[in-house]
């Protein structure tokens, strides 16, 4: 993971790096701002947010592996802050490169940016060594995601509220070769019935669902548990998770009004997990014997 993620960044330090050095795009148009900001136009902008933050999808990534690391209370804090901030860095700096090889009008027109960027300034055979910088792009977020999202299942087997194999640990590598490899064959089954802008569109307007939520149980958890030994606390409390619950609800409460079909089909991809979540749950809090005695047909 970690040396396909370098080869990645690099390689798109490198492609921006050439768009900022060769392009002249600055000087082919202008932004177009409204005078007026209306309720429309901030709603297109919030559902048009769906997709941009789908780029920074991943940042969460790294709490999977908490139960794995040796210091997690003092690690995880620094790998999500940095995470972010070097993310960022890079978004902002491909971004300025595709301005400055297409101009901002040309650029709000492509739908393959990167490669009309690059053909732009160094023509069109160049552009083609684009492909390579996605594929590269392509293995290395599968190749992340393949090693990270599974322990979300594994940990859910863990506490009894998902099916028991997918707990079991490979005897060999220590990984949890089961969930990888349930997880490896639900996404080619997705893979096949949607497309991949839409396949997004459910996916991130879902996930910010159980972001904001995620955010929201910081605040109940301290009022429910207020005894409860926290080896690390947020700073600036609660204004940070209080100010991210609210954006991830305006977020997704703009996704329902303006997209109602797309949060639809979202929401109904998830919903039947919640009786079943329910159900995992209330067999996990019977006695352990009374579980055991049924574990043989698990």
């Amino acid at each position: 993971v970690n040396v396909t993620t370098l080869f990645k960044a690099g390689l798109v330090v490198v492609v921006s790096v050439i768009l900022l050095a060769l392009g002249r795009g600055y000087s082919s148009g202008v932004v177009y701002f409204p005078e007026h900001l209306s309720a429309s136009t901030a709603s297109q902008f919030g559902v048009a947010m769906i997709i941009v933050l789908w780029a920074y999808e991943g940042w969460h990534f790294a709490t999977y592996n908490a139960g794995e690391a040796a210091n997690p209370q003092k690690d995880f804090p620094r790998a999500l802050v940095g995470g972010v901030v070097f993310l960022v860095f890079l978004y902002l700096l491909a971004n300025a490169g595709y301005l400055a090889a297409l101009g901002p009008v040309r650029a709000a027109q492509s739908q393959t940016i990167a490669s009309d960027a690059f053909s732009a300034v160094l023509g069109p055979s160049a552009a083609k060594l684009i492909a390579l910088v996605i594929l590269v792009s392509v293995f290395s977020a599968a190749n992340s995601v393949a090693l990270t999202a599974p322990r979300v299942l594994y940990a859910m087997a863990e506490d009894g509220v998902f099916f028991k194999r997918l707990a079991r640990v490979h005897p060999r590598f220590q990984t949890p070769a089961t969930a990888v490899t349930v997880l490896g064959i639900w996404s080619a089954i997705l893979a096949n019935v949607g497309t991949f802008q839409s396949l997004i569109r459910y996916a991130i307007f879902v996930a910010w669902i159980f972001y904001g939520l995620g955010a929201a149980s910081v605040i109940a958890l301290r009022i429910k548990e207020p005894n409860t030994s926290r080896p690390y606390r947020v700073p600036l409390y609660p204004w940070p998770p209080l100010l991210f619950s609210l954006a991830a609800a305006m977020l997704v409460l703009n996704e329902i009004v303006s997209e109602p079909r797309n949060a639809a089909i979202g929401i109904a991809l998830v919903l039947p997990a919640v009786p079943c979540y329910l159900l995992w749950r209330k067999l996990a809090a019977k006695p352990a014997s009374m579980r055991d005695s049924g574990s043989e047909h698990d």
